[in-house]
């Protein structure tokens, strides 16, 4: 997968949960917080975190669709999905066992992808076809994807 397929991948993940977490902030909300994540103000919380990551996502593509610079929007979307893991791992005795592994393998995936993007400014054209950049953006679509994977089925545990 090339640099830019990598980041248009991540950023349409980004998208897609956004988009559910706005428009589903229920089931969201129990995949990340449990029977908790239901509450009136967790929906709420919930929709926060969706149209950060909706707007994140539509940055990286609208960006590359104008062949604007990608850097800012991949390096804001690490640092949201850091804070996101910091977060959770503080909070790891406060969460339902499946919530905080569906974050850690969300956000961390999530995390290395756009950091290897970014650190060799694959998508700018700074690394053209670097081996190196591929088996990072490699790893974190496969942590993006397992993430994903266990969220769903973490939905049905929590």
């Amino acid at each position: 997968m090339n640099p830019r397929d990598a980041a248009t991948a991540l950023a349409r993940g980004r998208i897609a949960i956004g988009a559910a977490a706005l428009v589903a902030p229920g089931p969201g909300g129990r995949v990340m917080f449990g029977r908790y994540g239901s509450g009136p103000g967790m929906k709420a919380l919930v929709r926060m975190l969706g149209g950060r990551d909706l707007v994140l996502g539509l940055g990286v593509v609208i960006a590359l669709d104008r062949g604007a610079p990608v850097r800012g929007w991949l390096e804001a979307g690490a640092v949201a999905d850091t804070v996101d893991l910091v977060a959770c791992v503080l909070a790891r005795d406060e969460m339902p066992r499946a919530a905080y592994l569906n974050t850690l393998a969300l956000a961390g995936g999530a995390v290395v992808h756009s950091v290897s993007l970014v650190r060799h400014d694959a998508v700018e054209g700074g690394g053209d076809g670097l081996v190196f950049v591929a088996v990072f953006a490699a790893e974190g679509a496969a942590g993006l994807v397992g993430g994903v994977i266990v969220g769903l089925l973490g939905g049905f545990v929590c």
